[in-house]
């Protein structure tokens, strides 16, 4: 169902949860009343985004690698500002136009771990929507240097949440972890 025109009445629900969307939406106002409206009295919103691209090593990387080695003008329409939400301070003030009472914002760190540069950037191609049209729109020597460059990044980031037994067998493996960090966000009507 289209976010901004809910097909479902009033008061339908206890809880909405909403995952790695919100920052997809164009109106993200009119998205955020409907999850109002659709909800009962008392009930939950929650959304969840990803953290800005410092944070998020993964993304980080990519969009690094890609103002190095390629360009971000690959001839896509303007879109939402994808890490608009990762401001907490921003998710809060929306939250609290939108009706929502005591916003909650939660960091999540998680850490993803990885055996090659091509997990990375593939997944990135296969799974995001903005970030792989940017990547189809490199040249393939833009696009192979981009890879390697991500590659690269792994070794200079903090391996965070696993003990020193686990970083030992990492470095042993030459396996790269990516930290990921997810904002979940919760109001209450």
């Amino acid at each position: 169902a289209d976010g901004t025109r809910l097909p479902f009445a009033p008061g339908s629900f206890e809880v909405v949860l909403s995952h790695a969307v919100i920052e997809h939406v164009a109106d993200a106002d009119a998205y955020l009343a409907q999850a109002r409206r659709v909800l009962k009295p008392g009930g939950r919103f929650a959304f969840t985004v990803w953290d800005v691209p410092d944070k998020v090593i993964g993304f980080g990387a990519i969009y690094e690698a890609i103002r190095a080695h390629g360009t971000m003008d690959v001839g896509l329409p303007v879109g939402p500002n994808f890490f608009l939400f990762s401001d907490p301070g921003q998710s809060q003030r929306v939250l609290q136009a939108a009706g929502f009472a005591s916003p909650v914002i939660t960091a999540v760190s998680q850490v993803w771990s990885v055996a090659a540069p091509e997990q990375v950037f593939d997944a990135t191609l296969q799974g995001s929507v903005r970030a792989a049209a940017t990547l189809r729109g490199q040249s393939p020597t833009a696009r192979e240097a981009i890879k390697a460059a991500v590659w690269a990044v792994a070794p200079n980031q903090p391996i965070t949440d696993i003990s020193s037994v686990e970083a030992s067998l990492n470095r042993a493996t030459a396996r790269r972890r990516f930290n990921t960090l997810i904002m979940g966000v919760f109001g209450t009507l």
